[in-house]
């Protein structure tokens, strides 16, 4: 029989919770109608959907119409951003759009083809070692023509939360839009406030207990977006396709509970960061912990420099202990962090970056049990 498996990795996915898994269940039996038709099998579909719909708005505190659901965060980052630029372009404009080397790869590589076609600059602002976007540079970089600001809520690499007020009070007075990736921030952050920063905002499901496969974009009503995905006129024309209506039930019941339950989120993650962090800084006094100050409260990433992160994981893997390095839609790819480098770390400090991130059913005795692990990985 193999070693139990103790699961660290709650940035990368979560599992499916028993609620919403139920909620699914019922609802595939139940309502399997393609919502866009006239019978009554559709329209048991498409009111289930717009119950939904109703739900997730009334916890962002946005218009229901605001709401585009898609196959998940990555889409829903391509959606605004080409989408505006596209609409832009169409008036003969070109934007220049405000972002950092700290975003996810949804947004860096949107942002780069966009440039790559002509269709739009790029301002790339300078980063903090603390692991957020400077924001004396964003303000220095913004001109006549910037369009638009990408930031995430929270980093999915080292945890960071971002100053997304202060952000928004620099570019909301000017009327620029602001784009904000909060596919981190479910579990740990109010989305009604952070909306109310937003022009748009995108969430994917996966990430606080919700099914793989489904997201969405909140887009103010003022905002002009031209579709990505063409065809039917499902999402106000804006996103063609047969909804996945179980999904989009399972996303609403999975982000009313983790809106709900924000603050029993916050101290249970606490209580196992904090031991993790002691023991971290006990047992490898050479490893520098990222974003201690402004890091949320799941998320522990460390550099155990030199030390090679794969070589750490292959090891821990082992053992049992499923950890990452960074983001899960960079593995694969040999190039350290561009994230990690853009904080000022060099390529071999951001070879070795291990994430921890805890969950709902991690314990502190697992806690104990990964940091003897990583002794026997990095001491033996």
């Amino acid at each position: 029989m193999g070693s139990p498996l103790f699961y660290f990795d709650f940035a990368a996915t979560t599992f499916v919770s028993e609620l919403v898994s139920l909620e699914m269940k019922k609802t595939t039996a139940q309502v399997w109608g393609n919502a866009s038709g006239l019978h009554q099998a559709a329209q048991k579909s498409s009111a289930a959907i717009s119950t939904a719909r109703r739900k997730i708005a009334n916890i962002l505190q946005v218009a229901t119409n605001e709401i585009i659901f898609t196959s998940g965060g990555s889409e829903a980052n391509n959606l605004s951003l080409k989408g505006q630029v596209i609409s832009w372009n169409q008036q003969g404009i070109i934007p220049h759009i405000l972002s950092s080397k700290l975003e996810h790869a949804s947004i860096v590589k949107s942002l780069e083809q966009l440039v790559a076609l002509g269709w739009a600059t790029v301002g790339w602002v300078d980063c903090k070692q603390n692991g957020t976007p400077d924001v004396d540079d964003l303000e220095a970089k913004i001109t006549e023509a910037t369009k638009l600001g990408c930031f995430m809520a929270v980093s999915n690499e080292t945890g960071a939360v971002f100053p997304i007020k202060k952000i928004s009070g620099l570019l909301k007075p000017k009327g620029i839009h602001l784009h904000i990736d909060a596919v981190q921030a479910t579990v740990t952050e109010n989305l009604a406030k952070l909306a109310g920063f937003a022009d748009t905002l995108s969430l994917s499901a996966h990430k606080f207990y919700g099914p793989k496969g489904i997201g969405l974009l909140y887009k103010a009503q003022d905002v002009e977006l031209t579709p990505l995905i063409t065809g039917g006129a499902q999402e106000n024309a804006l996103r063609a396709g047969t909804e996945n209506t179980p999904a989009i039930l399972g996303m609403a019941k999975a982000l009313d509970i983790a809106q709900a339950d924000l603050a029993s989120n916050k101290a249970y993650f606490k209580a196992l960061k904090d031991p993790m962090l002691i023991g971290v800084k006990n047992s490898f006094p050479k490893a520098i912990v990222l974003c201690e100050a402004t890091g949320a409260s799941h998320i522990v990433s460390v550099l155990f420099c030199p030390h090679e992160a794969s070589r750490i994981l292959r090891k821990l893997d082992l053992k049992g202990f499923q950890l990452a390095s960074g983001s899960a839609c960079s593995t694969g790819n040999p190039e350290p962090s561009a994230s990690i480098l853009a904080m000022g770390y060099t390529p071999l400090e951001a070879k070795s970056l291990v994430r921890v991130s805890f969950g709902l059913t991690s314990t502190k005795e697992e806690i104990d049990m990964l940091l003897n692990a990583l002794k026997e990985v990095l001491n033996g």
